[in-house]
Formats: structure tokens, sequence, C-alpha cells
């Protein structure tokens, strides 16, 4: 019975994280499609504009011979940028100090406005590259994007995080069933409530096992 439990376990597990990487967090009605070669000068930075009143997803690839910086900025921090002043750029949607990258990112629809992605050489130096760009309301950003397309950072940060969400489902699964509730049930409740399923269950364990017999030694 145990075992055919771990395996109802862990395919239910692996559905709901499936679900998770492909299913898209960003609808909407349009999608616009661009790509090119640019040969940007090391002196300059070259930018792109992109529309989203009403929020959605921008995904886009950037392949250079030489290692550049890529920023999202909104209009206020374009506008630092031009000036030279400082600017705060989106992390989610940046690459700093790279050859090759692939961002995906979800702009909320109260956050929408106009949107700059900015490239510009790290060293000076003359960069050729090319760049596919896709971007509108209708744009479809799904987990697995959102992972893939975070910096050096932010993805070592969520590999962290989702290891310890996922162990602490497996601590939870374990510890019910030694109490004598049901692991599957409380390993569900855990993974979808990561926070609040474990607070819950904390409250909520038995001492003991129920039906445990307890055997205290007699007094002297």
């Amino acid at each position: 019975m145990d075992t055919k439990i771990k395996k109802v376990s862990i395919i239910l597990l692996s559905l709901i994280f499936l679900a998770l990487l492909v299913t898209p967090n960003v609808y909407a009605e349009d999608i616009h499609h661009d790509s090119g070669t640019v040969n940007l000068p090391g002196d300059r930075y070259w930018g792109y504009h992109m529309s989203l009143p009403e929020g959605g997803g921008i995904k886009y690839t950037i392949k250079a011979n030489n290692s550049v910086n890529v920023y999202l900025l909104d209009d206020a921090n374009l506008q630092n940028y031009v000036s030279g002043r400082n600017f705060k750029y989106i992390e989610q949607g940046s690459a700093l100090d790279v050859k090759s990258a692939s961002i995906a990112v979800a702009i909320n629809k109260s956050t929408g406005g106009d949107y700059y992605l900015i490239v510009e050489s790290v060293d000076y130096k003359d960069v050729n590259f090319t760049y596919e760009l896709t971007y509108g309301k209708d744009v479809e950003v799904s987990f697995l994007d959102f992972l893939t397309g975070l910096n050096t950072t932010f993805c070592l940060t969520s590999l962290v995080v989702l290891i310890i969400w996922l162990a602490v489902v497996v601590w939870v699964y374990k510890d019910a069933k030694r109490r004598g509730k049901s692991g599957v049930l409380w390993g569900f409740v855990t993974l979808i409530l990561p926070l609040i399923g474990l607070i819950i269950w904390l409250i909520v364990r038995p001492k003991r096992k129920e039906g445990e017999v307890v055997y205290l030694q007699p007094p002297p």
C-alpha cells in the first residue's frame, strides 16, 4: 500500500510541477515580432521601443560577438539613462555583461506603459549582434520561460527556493505518515500552499502517531 501511495504522490507532484512549467500567466490581444542584425559602435547604444499600455509579456534573445549590457527600462529611467544620470533597470528583464541572453518577463497591467530595450557595449568595443523580439498583450510567459529568462543571481535564488520548497513538501509527507495522518494529503496541501500549508501542519500535527502505545517506566 505504501508503495502505491508513493507512486501516486510522485506522479501527482510531477503533474503539478509540469503544469506550473507550461501554464502561461500572461494573456491578451496583440503580439508584435521583430528581428534583425545591428552593427553598434562602442560609444553608442541601441534602443527598441515597446508600447504595453495594459501590460503583457516581453520575450527577446540577444546574441553578440562581444560582451553587452541589455537593459529593460521604463520611460522615466530611459530619460535618466540617456541623460547620463543614475537609472534603475528592471531586474527580471535585463542581462549584464553577456554575449547571449534569452529573457522572458511579464509586465503587470498596473505598471503598463512604454518600455525600452537598450543594448550597449561593455568595454566600448564595436559590437555586432542579432536580436529576436516578441512583445504585446497577447504574449504568453510561462513559469519555465520566467525561470530560464532570469539572470544568474535570480536563477540561482529561484533554484534554491524551489529545492527548499520541495524538501519541505517531502518532510511534511513523511512526518504526516509517521504520525498516522495522510502523507499524500498534507504533502499536497504544502505543495499548493507552501508557507501556509506548513504552518497549518505544524499547528495541527499530533504529538505522536494515533493509536501508538507509550510505555512509561513504573515509579520505584
